[in-house]
């Protein structure tokens, strides 16, 4: 993981491996134009769901009511005490209120629990 003193970089890079929540479509990249050729440059189409890699699940993605992420300003996103938990889970089980329990909590404007997943 990049880490500065300022910012760190959360995602997974984005190719065809990325892992995905299972049900979700494959990411496509196609190669539309090739310099090798005889095109004038590369040009790639992305089909990319909405749920890959690393993302911000907005209330609207649980709730019809909720508000949907396009809505968000960047500004909205940008956290300047934000706090990482490690609450790691294997596949298919639910982070609960008893995991969160046993964890030191510090004032913060943003909570972020690494699960493990990626692992799986």
């Amino acid at each position: 993981m990049y880490k500065s003193k300022k910012y760190s970089l959360l995602s997974y890079h984005i190719t065809q491996f990325t892992p995905l929540y299972p049900g979700t479509p494959e990411i496509e990249i196609k190669n539309v134009k090739d310099i090798e050729k005889g095109d004038s440059s590369y040009l790639f189409l992305l089909t990319i769901p909405n749920h890959a890699g690393t993302h911000v699940d907005a209330p609207r993605h649980f709730s019809a009511s909720g508000r949907p992420i396009s809505s968000y300003s960047i500004e909205e996103l940008i956290f300047s005490s934000p706090l990482v938990l490690d609450c790691h889970k294997p596949p298919d089980t639910p982070i609960t209120p008893e995991d969160l329990k046993q964890k030191e909590f510090i004032p913060c404007d943003l909570l972020l629990l690494r699960t493990g997943f990626g692992l799986y």
